[in-house]
């Protein structure tokens, strides 16, 4: 399995995005290209891709050429100067020729101030580029928190078989019997399905198969955090334990996260494994770590929380 050219961290899986040149793999926040970016480009774009590194490379490569040019004419400059003095005819051809180079000369010597004011440049320009995708990181890690606020009150079924004309306050209703909690009328806000998060292109097919999940929004925290707490205390509970028809499956019943805390859900799962870690768990839609029953407890709240796990 490759890894980054960058940061040199193994990649889940293939790598994100791979220069055309070098051949080198990169994640997307290292490769300098936002992931959302990449995904737009055509096909042509995709495949000539090239990293920072090699740019850079290249501009250095057409600067060093363009010395070599310049060189080049003015050695070729200096024999025709030497051989005006030995020779007297032709003299209106050869200096017709001379001020032929000398505007060639001009021109590359125009051309390779302009190339090393851009070489100049570039420091500044990728300092600025940093700076950017740090202020749009912050800008993201705040929205998804704003998402994530939102989302205090639901929690997310899945697993419910759909059928046509359903009940859902009938389906939550007869959950609710089944984990012994008391549903008051007044409990709930809103209740829906939504179609289903796709982690990865290869689980697509899998994700459209299962029913769509049921979100129910409660008008009191405190209420949703009871039910929630009631369904993780009675393990395997299954659509007939819900009093629904048809085969037994599997039903959950999980605090709503949002697409980006799901995805980040799903890395510390591999993490626990990996890192042999006892406890993983979801409390107020944030994400928890525990090595074991004496060790502290990890917030995972990014991708850096989930580096800095031993």
């Amino acid at each position: 399995m490759p890894s980054c050219k960058k940061c040199d961290l193994r990649f889940d899986g293939d790598g994100d995005v791979q220069c055309s040149q070098c051949g080198g793999f990169y994640h997307f926040r290292c490769s300098g290209v936002q992931e959302t970016t990449f995904k737009r480009m055509t096909a042509d774009k995709k495949s000539s891709w090239r990293c920072i590194s090699c740019r850079q490379c290249d501009s250095s490569d057409v600067l060093a050429d363009l010395v070599k040019e310049v060189k080049g004419f003015k050695s070729q400059f200096n024999k025709m100067q030497e051989g005006l003095d030995q020779a007297n005819q032709g003299i209106t051809n050869i200096e017709g020729k001379l001020g032929m180079l000398e505007t060639r000369l001009d021109d590359l010597t125009t051309r390779l101030t302009l190339a090393e004011a851009k070489v100049d440049r570039l420091p500044a320009v990728e300092s600025s580029l940093k700076s950017l995708e740090s202020e749009l990181a912050a800008l993201k890690v705040n929205e998804s928190g704003r998402e994530q606020f939102g989302r205090l009150n639901n929690i997310e079924i899945s697993g419910v078989p759909q059928t046509n004309g359903e009940n859902l306050m009938s389906i939550l209703g007869g959950i609710c019997v089944t984990v012994g909690f008391n549903l008051c009328e007044t409990d709930v806000d809103t209740i829906h399905r939504v179609r289903r998060f796709q982690s990865s292109l290869s689980s697509k097919e899998n994700a459209d198969s299962r029913p769509p999940a049921i979100i129910v929004r409660f008008c009191q925290r405190r209420r949703k955090d009871e039910l929630v707490a009631a369904a993780r205390a009675r393990r395997g509970l299954t659509s007939a334990d819900a009093g629904l028809t048809g085969p037994a499956v599997p039903i959950y019943l999980n605090e709503h996260l949002t697409t980006g805390n799901k995805i980040l859900l799903r890395k510390a799962r591999d993490k626990k494994v990996e890192l042999n870690y006892d406890y993983l768990w979801v409390k107020q839609c944030k994400i928890f770590m525990r090595k074991n029953d004496k060790s502290r407890v990890f917030v995972i709240t990014d991708d850096t929380d989930l580096k800095k796990l031993k």
